[in-house]
Order: structure tokens, then sequence, then C-alpha cells
């Protein structure tokens, strides 16, 4: 069980890398001045013409211009990249180091530039994209579902042999924000659970498989909180009301009631966990619930992936 509960943990620690961008940027402006291109700095296309200067002023390296193909290499001047461009060209796409590819149509950042013209200088002026802000709406709803381990404990008899049972669950999702840092948050969940038993001595194979409605409602603690990123610590209570359920026996496969037949239909308990929040929409979760039943006591390991509205 330790060493499927570890897969679990590996997986979510493997998304998460696959959830962060790279920085996006944006035109701040583009203009023309009113100079010409020095002469000891002109260059001439394929067809003699001389061609248009575009300096580009951005904080990141840029590594390539798609597009109208420049007239030879880019020319570091600092915070400024120069690049020739022939006459007529009215778009390109700038590849940066650190930065998403921007494209760029001349004429949507300035009506007055549909093509660059020959022996001209254009400043183009690049900065970072603002990210969106956090949703600072107290009441949000959302989505939710995932992975199911259950492992639940049971009274053992002679030869019982308990095995765990993976499932899914998905439901609607509520959150309600005190301030900054503190929240509650609930859901409503279809969860699947169950549990196997080989028991050599009474020669039957049990699978259960039970299906609740999970309604879990937690304190959010929130230690970390910018544009970007929020990180969720959370406990709480949890009851849970069994929708449908059956117990089988694999071995003679026409023997099987339902599973409230033998245990009881409502479990509660208590559940716990841990989420990142990825630009105020986005969570990957996983979280531990410890039910409190008389006669079945669930045990339930589950991964999710929820988008919050």
């Amino acid at each position: 069980m330790k060493v499927r509960l570890a897969a679990i943990i590996g997986a979510l620690l493997l998304l998460l890398p696959l959830s962060v961008s790279a920085q996006e940027a944006m035109v701040k402006s583009l203009t023309r001045t009113t100079g010409f291109i020095p002469g000891s700095e002109q260059r001439r296309d394929a067809n003699g013409e001389l061609c248009a200067l575009l300096k580009i002023q951005v904080v990141d390296d840029v590594t390539r211009i798609e597009g109208t193909p420049p007239i030879g290499n880019l020319v570091n001047r600092g915070t400024e990249k120069w690049v020739f461009l022939p006459k007529g060209t009215r778009q390109v796409t700038i590849h940066f180091e650190k930065h998403l590819p921007l494209s760029v149509y001349f004429r949507e950042h300035n009506s007055d530039i549909v093509a660059l013209e020959s022996n001209r200088v254009y400043l183009l002026v690049i900065t970072d994209k603002e990210q969106p802000k956090p949703a600072d709406s107290k009441v949000r709803f959302g989505l939710r579902g995932g992975l199911n381990y259950s492992f639940p404990d049971l009274e053992l008899h002679t030869g019982d042999h308990y095995g765990n049972v993976a499932s899914f669950h998905i439901g609607p999702t509520i959150d309600y924000r005190l301030q900054k840092h503190f929240a509650l948050q609930g859901a409503f969940l279809l969860s699947g659970k169950g549990f196997t038993n080989d028991n050599h001595f009474d020669d039957y194979d049990m699978h259960a498989s039970a299906y609740y409605l999970d309604i879990p409602v937690e304190a959010a603690y929130i230690p970390v909180y910018t544009k970007s990123i929020q990180l969720r610590l959370f406990a709480g209570p949890y009851a849970a009301i069994c929708v449908s359920g059956t117990i089988e026996d694999r071995r003679y496969s026409d023997f099987s009631y339902a599973f409230s037949d033998k245990y009881r239909g409502f479990d509660f308990g208590l559940s716990a966990g841990t989420a990142i929040v990825f630009s105020g929409h986005l969570v990957l979760s996983i979280n531990y619930q410890h039910g409190f039943g008389t006669d079945y006591k669930n045990r339930c390991v589950a991964l999710s992936v929820g988008y919050s509205f």
C-alpha cells in the first residue's frame, strides 16, 4: 500500500511543472522615428533596396526573427536588438530566450504603419504581459474530479486478506473566502470506494464496490497567495451517504448482494490535504479521508484536478 501511495503522490508532483507556462510578452508601443538610417549602418536587400531598421526594446534576449527573413544577423545594442528588414514587411514573429514567441502585426499597434518603408527607423517596445489577478469574489463555484484509492479498515477473521480498490470521484465544489489567507471549502462528490477480500479458508473471493454522496466541509489556510499561484492546506469533517453498492463473490459470479445489506449506508470522518491553485482557476490537490464508522471504516486517498470559475 505504501508503494502505491508513493506512486500517486509522485504522479501529482510530475503534473505540477506541466501547469507552469513561460512568461508571455506584449507590445507596448510601435513608432516611426523622425530620422533615417545612418549611411554606415545601412543595408540593402536582394533587390538592392535600402532596408528598414526595426529597433526592439525588450528585457529578454531575442533569439531569432521569423516571417520576412531579416537581412544579416541581429545586432545586440544592450536592451535594444536591431534587425534590418526588407521594404514592405508587414509582420514579424519574435522568439525570445525566456518568453513565449510573439507575433507582431504592425498595423494592429500603429494604424499609420501598414508596412515598413525603405531607409526608415522604427522603435518596437515590448514588455511582460500582465498576468490575471486572482478573482476576489468571496463565493466561487467549480468542478472537481479524479482518482480514489481505498484501503478500508475492517474486522479481520481467520483467513481474511483484504485488498485495496481504485475508483473515481467527481462533482461540484464551493469556496467561501473569509479573508486573504483563510477560506471555507466544500464539495458534493459522487465518490467510489470499496475493498476486496480473499479468504482461503472459506473459499471465497469477495469484491465490494460502493458509491457515496461525499460531502466534505473543510477550513483552508493559504500561506502562499500570489497572482499566479496559491498553496492551500485544509482539513475538516466529512459525511457520506451510500447511494449504490454491490458485494459479489468472484468465484461464484451468480452470487451477489447489495452493499447496504451487510454494511451501514452512512459514513463520517475527517478529511485533510493540500492543494495548489494556478492563476486562480486550475486546482491540483491530494487529500486523505479517515472514516470513523463502527463496522466498516473507510480509508481513502484522493488525487484531484479541478477548475474554479
